[in-house]
């Protein structure tokens, strides 16, 4: 049996066929790894600032899934992934993922989509499953039994937020950590991943400030505990 090959016209035609915002979900969250469809994957792609909402609301019904994509919007969801750590392609799972979080209500939106955010990174990565995300108004902190491992914090007054890791010299909070970082927005290169991760090693405690495109970054080893360590980072 022979198969043709498709005709310019039928080409045209696929790229030319309009797609859904609900679609565009289902394809970003494959991308990533994760076997999400319908409100699970626009959900998911809130909790990992991979898209804001169509109307303003960070929520599933803002995002307006069963709009028409434009041309604008392929764009920014373009910039969104890369700018949120999205740099490679991944296989989409077999299975279905775990369903995303739905961030709390009654802590600001900040906190609020930082837990949404940890809670599925710990759910589909099988090195944290020993992990739980607990949080206040003001910092969401990741624990182990009753060891805390990390916070985030959030500071109105200064416009800088921070992560502060206990547990330093261990590689899978250091994992975590640039888990958290990408969660709050700051878009990892190289030379901050390895501040990050020589931090404990060095003999001397200083600060590493490293300045990308958007965003100022602080690493800052305790002076005396190679476990401890504080990354504050600002928006430009």
């Amino acid at each position: 049996m022979s198969i043709s090959a498709p005709s310019a016209t039928s080409l045209s035609a696929s790229r030319n066929t309009a797609v859904t915002r609900e679609t565009v979900a289902n394809i970003i969250a494959g991308a990533n790894g994760i076997n999400l469809i319908g409100v699970d994957a626009i959900q998911y792609l809130l909790n990992q600032n991979f898209a804001q909402g169509k109307t303003g609301e960070k929520t599933v019904d803002g995002y307006k899934g069963e709009d028409f994509l434009t041309r604008a919007e392929a764009i920014q969801f373009i910039k969104n992934v890369k700018d949120a750590g999205l740099s490679e392609l991944k296989e989409r799972p077999t299975l279905p993922g775990q369903k995303p979080t739905t961030p709390p209500t009654d802590v600001p939106e900040e906190i609020a989509n930082m837990v949404a955010a940890m809670e599925d990174i710990i759910a589909n990565n099988p090195a944290y499953t020993d992990f739980d995300v607990v949080y206040s108004s003001t910092d969401v902190s990741v624990k182990e039994t009753n060891k805390a491992l990390l916070s985030y914090s959030i500071d109105e007054y200064s416009e800088s937020d921070a992560v502060l890791v206990f547990e330093a010299t261990d590689s899978t909070v250091i994992d975590l950590t640039l888990d958290m970082l990408e969660a709050a927005g700051v878009t990892l290169n190289d030379e901050i991943r390895n501040a990050i991760r020589e931090a404990p090693t060095l003999l001397e405690a200083k600060d590493t400030r490293i300045i990308t495109d958007d965003y100022q970054v602080t690493v800052r080893p305790h002076a005396i505990s190679s476990d401890r360590m504080t990354i504050h980072f600002k928006k430009l």
